[in-house]
């Protein structure tokens, strides 16, 4: 994998153009080229920073599936790592049906707003779902094609930012974005793996192995209320005055 990652770098260095003509480029400068820079940088354009929150609560709550999913299926359901392999395989399959088939004919028919707050809302219920309402595996597979919906949610934020941003920040832009998963993913499965140990140790006062998920859940509900005040302030100030 680090093999691959340095050949795409410099694949990307000497062979990828720039996209951006000369007038529309900014001098280097190392302030904004790191994670922290970027971010700062980019704060500035309002719909951009309370979007990127709410993209990071999304994320932060969305990591919680992959940190915990194979102790959590074994421990409620008795899964072996075939049934855990095959209910990932659905995930990739349902997956694909959205963001391959689907998200470029809706998310322009119904708005990225929109679309973001329904794959937000979808993944809210599918992360219920599995914590509370799965009582056999087969039920898990249901919830995946409600999860699946969820693929809105990313290309419908980043289309909201990258409206909001210039052109010559467009780069800085899924720098930040990058920043955000990256510590996302970082934390979220730190704080996950830690409450699924809790809620599943041989002394646990309350045995719920769908805990993380749960938790997960109510931080999916709460992104939605950054990204509805956020667009609808910005969209606001937008507005022609009468």
């Amino acid at each position: 994998a680090s093999g691959l990652a340095a050949i795409n770098t410099v694949y990307g260095f000497f062979v990828l153009p720039e996209t951006l003509p000369p007038e529309r480029r900014r001098k280097f400068s190392w302030a904004r080229a790191n994670p922290v820079g970027s971010l700062l940088q980019v704060s500035k354009y309002p719909m951009v920073l309370g979007v990127l929150f709410a993209y990071f609560l999304m994320q932060f709550a969305h990591n919680a599936l992959p940190a915990v999913w194979a102790w959590f299926s074994e421990a409620k359901f008795g899964w072996t790592p075939m049934d855990i392999g095959w209910s990932l395989a659905f995930v990739g399959v349902t997956s694909a049906i959205v963001q391959g088939g689907l998200t470029s004919k809706v998310i322009p028919k119904i708005g990225e707003a929109k679309a973001a707050m329904i794959g937000i809302s979808a993944l809210t219920l599918a992360f219920t779902g599995y914590a509370l309402f799965t009582p056999s595996g087969a039920y898990v597979y249901m919830w995946i094609i409600v999860g699946a919906i969820g693929g809105f949610t990313m290309p419908a934020m980043q289309g909201l930012m990258t409206r909001a941003a210039p052109a010559d920040a467009q780069g800085e832009l899924q720098g930040a974005i990058s920043s955000v998963m990256s510590i996302s993913m970082a934390i979220s499965p730190l704080i996950m793996t830690q409450v699924f140990s809790k809620f599943t140790a041989p002394d646990a006062k309350v045995y719920f192995p769908g805990a993380p998920l749960l938790l997960g859940a109510m931080i999916l509900a709460c992104s939605l209320v950054p990204l509805y005040i956020t667009v609808r302030n910005v969209r606001a100030k937008e507005a022609p005055a009468e």
